[in-house]
């Protein structure tokens, strides 16, 4: 069993409205006007337990809360299997849930104080689910590390409660290659 824990701040200062977002003011869309500096704070704990035949159980909880008014929880497992001959499969499986930036508004009453059109500084729901198959190649003579092919399928079903439409579905495949050392 290994248990692992982390945290780390950031501070954001300067321009960190976009100039390509906008937000909806009455029926009228005029540029964003976000707070000048953001203080981000996240911290996880993980843990991971080997079951037995060659598979491992991995618990992660995610937090992140900044200076906006953000929090968001994030918990993730995943179950990894090494089928022998340098094969590893593992089943993924993410949450995420925050919550709005005090601002945050889809629709503003007038333009004065901070204003968005980011969708991502409000409510958010998201469950991602996915399947990934390494295949490790061992170490040829003048190279560090194994040679690591990986393919992985991941789902995701990603929901805006303040908007419509409100949920976005998403597939992604994705393959790869990197070497160790």
């Amino acid at each position: 069993m290994i248990v692992s824990a982390g945290a780390s701040a950031a501070s954001q200062t300067g321009r960190l409205s976009s100039p390509y977002r906008n937000s909806l003011v009455g029926i009228t869309y005029f540029p964003e006007n976000l707070p000048g500096s953001r203080l981000r704070a996240t911290s996880f704990l993980q843990g991971s337990l080997y079951l037995g035949q060659g598979t491992a159980l991995h618990i992660r909880q995610g937090l992140y809360a900044d200076g906006w008014g953000v929090t968001a929880w994030i918990p993730e497992t995943a179950l990894a299997r090494e089928l022998g001959g340098g094969l590893l499969a593992t089943v993924k499986h993410r949450f995420y849930a925050q919550t709005a930036a005090d601002f945050y508004r889809p629709v503003y009453a007038g333009r004065k104080g901070n204003h968005t059109g980011d969708a991502r500084l409000g409510r958010l729901y998201d469950q991602t689910g996915a399947l990934e198959a390494e295949y490790r190649i061992p170490a040829a003579t003048g190279r560090a590390g194994p040679l690591i092919l990986s393919a992985e399928y991941s789902f995701s079903h990603l929901e805006y409660p303040d908007l419509h439409p409100r949920v976005l579905v998403s597939h992604v495949f994705s393959i790869g290659v990197r070497s160790d050392y």
